[in-house]
């Protein structure tokens, strides 16, 4: 009992210092959970309308807790009592969270040797594809999802149903009856044919290529892969924080339950989330980092949109020719892994990738979409969301130009800020972006420690006069640098020996000062790299 009371006085001496950065991303991480455990019993009690502006309204609170998490000056909305009572809060409803998610984790290391359940058609796909391919056949070209849900015996509920056919003139989005009566009448082994559900594989070629060696070896179900890379991703997540943050990594790893789900049901994002943070977090090993990010575009199509603002990263530390290489790599590996399945069937391959963007899919999610759901606004044509992207794009890499030396973490949140305007803007879009934030906030990049923190902006200061104090000196003797010491010092000079003796002290002395300041190391602080200075 004693130990415990212990352990919790720790935890709460911890929160008070821990950085207010950290316990906003845990608020959003808290609020994603709330939003994935209430959108269930919300559909099925108070309707679909009423559950996706509550969705709205929980998605757009955690995505104001990342942006201000990951923003470049933190607003002095609260004092610091309240800052540290908000802190506290965080942690113990971050710790509530947490006990679920390891409950979840043991019932998924349970569920990996049960027969199988997929509880979303990107993962049934998925692992049809792999089979199509050890069968010797083109996974884009012969993909069924009519025959691959009826093997499994997957509800229709998850799989993606399209506005054509059948449903070419339906509004709202289809119940589940609709869907299984649907999918009962779709022809088995004609996936031309199939109009009313979404049959491609819908992603590159390395989402389901990780998969093969698993499907040969006549494993139960996949969600063992996906439960091995989410134990990955938090080792990675617990390794790359300061040891004083780590405890706090590692509950917001446990409390994430969306990402934790997404095990279960399979989702490919926790593999692309986590070669990307690799990719970031080995950016010094330029070929490591590109053929990771190279890895990272051919798993799923989100990768994509952090490209942009990984190239931003490495022009403003590395330059030009550096992330003109690094783009050379990553598009050579996208290109290798996926190639021959473009050359088996060049059409397949576009209209199973691009399905996200080109089919007629049911408006969903929870970003502005939500609002039309919800009957509060009109739907808007799809051109007009595509054109609210486009925008919202360009503003995200104009403020990563601008502020991408201080807050280089924030790519992981401005790469998937623009779906907010999406006509399909799904949480798990949004719910891939926090940890990763985590990680490089925690780590090496100066969480809470960085230049416009009030200690590490004071030693930044007097760096920054010491330097302007040498060049100041630096000017004034550069005439008796440059002097012909020879001259000045044999018997002719007319110079007096006391003014000679001090020239040639503050001589010896610049010398001093300027190997001194070249020697030393940028750090204002601990854990800090060169290349985040001011």
């Amino acid at each position: 009992m004693r130990e415990r009371q212990m352990w919790l006085g720790r935890l709460w001496l911890a929160t008070a210092t821990m950085p207010p950065r950290l316990a906003y991303a845990g608020g959003a991480i808290g609020l994603q959970a709330l939003e994935d455990i209430t959108r269930a019993w919300s559909q099925r009690f108070l309707g679909d309308a009423v559950a996706a502006l509550l969705s709205l309204v929980l998605m757009t609170l955690s995505l104001i807790g990342l942006c201000l998490a990951v923003s470049p000056r933190l607003p002095s909305l609260l004092t610091r009592r309240a800052e540290t009572t908000l802190m506290r809060v965080v942690a113990l409803c971050c710790l509530a969270l947490a006990i679920g998610g390891v409950g979840e984790v043991v019932y998924i290391g349970f569920e990996c040797f049960q027969p199988p359940v997929y509880y979303n058609d990107g993962a049934l796909l998925d692992e049809n594809a792999a089979r199509l391919l050890l069968r010797g056949e083109n996974p884009y070209a012969q993909s069924d999802i009519v025959a691959a849900a009826r093997a499994a015996h997957q509800p229709a509920q998850y799989t993606t149903p399209l506005q054509r056919g059948k449903l070419a003139h339906a509004t709202s989005y289809p119940d589940a009856a609709e869907l299984d009566r649907l999918l009962a009448e779709e022809p088995v082994g004609h996936p031309n044919q199939v109009q009313e559900f979404e049959t491609h594989v819908s992603y590159p070629a390395l989402a389901f290529l990780v998969l093969v060696p698993l499907v040969w070896a006549n494993v139960p179900t996949t969600p063992l892969f996906y439960l091995a890379c989410l134990l990955v991703f938090a080792a990675v997540g617990f390794r790359a924080a300061r040891r004083d943050w780590r405890w706090w990594v590692a509950l917001l790893f446990a409390a994430d339950l969306p990402v934790i789900s997404a095990a279960l049901g399979g989702g490919i994002d926790i593999l692309c989330a986590l070669l990307v943070v690799f990719a970031w977090l080995h950016y010094r090993r330029w070929w490591l980092s590109a053929l990771l990010m190279g890895l990272a575009l051919a798993t799923k199509q989100t990768a994509w949109l952090s490209l942009p603002f990984y190239l931003i990263f490495v022009y403003q530390y590395r330059g030009v020719w550096d992330a003109a290489r690094r783009m050379g790599v990553a598009s050579a590996l996208f290109l290798v892994i996926n190639l021959p399945f473009i050359a088996l069937d060049r059409g397949a391959w576009l209209a199973g990738v691009l399905a996200p963007v080109r089919d007629p899919m049911f408006p969903l999610g929870a970003g502005l979409i939500a609002l039309a759901i919800a009957h509060l606004t009109p739907f808007l044509p799809r051109g007009a969301y595509v054109v609210l992207e486009v925008i919202g794009m360009a503003a995200a890499l104009t403020w990563y130009w601008r502020w991408a030396r201080v807050r280089p973490e924030a790519a992981m949140v401005l790469a998937t800020l623009p779906l907010v305007f999406a006509w399909r803007s799904l949480p798990s879009y949004f719910q891939f972006s926090a940890l990763p934030a985590v990680i490089l906030l925690a780590g090496a990049w100066g969480a809470g420690a960085h230049p416009l923190d009030p200690s590490r902006r004071l030693r930044a200061r007097k760096w920054r006069e010491g330097r302007a104090r040498l060049s100041l000196r630096q000017r004034r003797v550069s005439r008796v640098m440059a002097a012909d010491w020879g001259a000045m010092t044999s018997s002719r000079s007319t110079i007096p020996q006391a003014l000679l003796g001090d020239m040639l002290q503050t001589k010896r002395d610049l010398d001093c000062e300027v190997h001194r300041w070249r020697t030393k190391p940028w750090p204002p602080g601990r854990n800090w790299s060169p290349t985040l200075a001011p």
